[in-house]
């Protein structure tokens, strides 16, 4: 098997509180053994680096949860793990997902000697009324504190940013970017609010405690992002995502582009190409049922790893999901290595599906010749000649011999001009 490069995800299940919004696999515990988990972290690793073992790894994405309640120097074990199995360079991007609070803002610089190159801060907003109502563990003072901190360390600052919140007014979100675009950050990446059941703020908005801004002020707030963002230079090249040049986030376009990246840890995803011929040290075997003890499930496992490594070696496309659930997620990987709770070979019609609605996320949109590469089909062929024209017609799609890609106009009608070319009849 050829070399690939891929991206990898570490996420780290734990937080201080739970967002109101959250719908992540986040959870709070009393205590928990970090080194504990770190180990099961990095066995799973291992286990990953026998499916993939010639591979170049572009990024590494720490993600949770709230990964910067980990120690530096357990940080900087499973980065050198990860050194270690892949052999990064010095332009592999390593990005942690951090809190703008007093107790992350004391551990950036060893966050910096750890490894980490890249800082992401779940800012949302900078006014406190807004961050209360949210159940952030930080006020708007501590973020820009924090900030201020980061940009005297990192070279390569993000922030996310929510809007469409309830109480969220123009002024209070013109607020919060006034204070953050004039400031030496490289990427943002705003995102409208989702409401999520079984979230504290789903229940609030059901119980009419709590209000959505109407949908003409969710524009204004919209069109007032892009103008913000234009203002100070940032550039937005997906839906969501702002930076300034040279700085699109490596690891967030891996997904963009369908890319390979495998995921560690509780409630990880991965996907990848991966050869059959690995498959008698890899992880794709059925999984035990409850309850089946593991004598039995080895003498099925090794009957199965036989019967495999008779069948011919290929490459394919597998979906990987861990288990959700940490303790559980720990408990297989400490019996078995690994935590996977499904794994199977992704169809390519899903693939190609995949393939173009994250594609069109992008403004620069899909490269014909890209598509042709990984499906050894003509896009053209693929999609409705007639549907196509009828997007260029309401100037919401352009198209020529080399690319495919959503106006300014279709790109805020992402997911309509997606289903409308994908899953309808006419």
């Amino acid at each position: 098997m050829n070399s690939i490069n891929f991206s990898l995800y570490i996420h780290w299940p734990f937080c201080v509180q739970k967002c109101s919004y959250c719908d992540l696999n986040s959870h709070v515990r009393d205590h928990i053994d970090e080194n504990l988990w770190v180990s099961a972290l990095i066995n799973e690793m291992r286990t990953m680096k026998k499916c993939i073992p010639n591979a170049k790894l572009i990024s590494i994405f720490f993600g949770g949860g709230t990964p910067s309640l980990l120690s530096a120097l357990n940080i900087n074990l499973i980065i050198q793990e990860a050194n270690k199995l892949w052999q990064l360079d010095l332009q592999t991007e390593i990005t942690l997902e951090t809190n703008p609070s007093s107790l992350e803002t004391r551990n950036l610089v060893e966050f910096k000697q750890a490894g980490i190159n890249r800082i992401s801060f779940g800012i949302q907003s900078l006014d406190n009324q807004i961050l209360k109502l949210l159940n952030r563990s930080h006020n708007a003072e501590e973020a820009m504190f924090c900030i201020d901190k980061a940009i005297t360390i990192f070279d390569n600052i993000s922030v996310d940013i929510i809007y469409a919140l309830p109480t969220q007014t123009l002024t209070t979100l013109q607020n919060t970017f006034s204070q953050l675009l004039p400031k030496k950050i490289q990427h943002i990446s705003i995102y409208e609010l989702t409401l999520h059941q079984n979230t504290k703020l789903y229940n609030q908005i059901e119980k009419q405690e709590l209000h959505l801004p109407k949908e003409d002020a969710v524009s204004d707030q919209y069109n007032l992002i892009l103008q913000e963002c234009e203002r100070f230079g940032y550039y937005r090249y997906e839906i969501s995502s702002f930076s300034k040049k040279g700085y699109k986030s490596i690891h967030n376009t891996s997904y963009w582009k369908s890319r390979n990246f495998i995921g560690i840890g509780p409630g990880a995803h991965s996907r990848c190409f991966i050869s059959s011929s690995n498959i008698e040290d890899n992880i794709f075997i059925q999984q035990p049922n409850d309850g089946l003890d593991l004598q039995t499930y080895d003498h099925s496992l090794k009957l199965q790893r036989q019967a495999a490594i008779q069948k011919t070696n290929s490459i394919q496309y597998y979906e990987i999901e861990n288990e959700k659930i940490p303790e559980k997620w720990l408990s297989k990987v400490q019996k078995l290595g690994y935590g996977t709770k499904n794994c199977f070979v992704l169809e390519q019609t899903v693939q190609i599906q995949e393939f173009i609605m994250m594609g069109l996320r992008m403004t620069e949109g899909i490269k014909i010749s890209d598509f042709y590469k990984r499906f050894n089909q003509n896009l053209c062929a693929v999609l409705n000649s007639n549907k196509i024209q009828k997007l260029i017609d309401y100037k919401y799609l352009d198209m020529d011999d080399e690319n495919i890609k959503l106006t300014n106009e279709g790109i805020i009608r992402h997911s309509a001009i997606c289903h409308y070319l994908l899953f309808t009849d006419n």
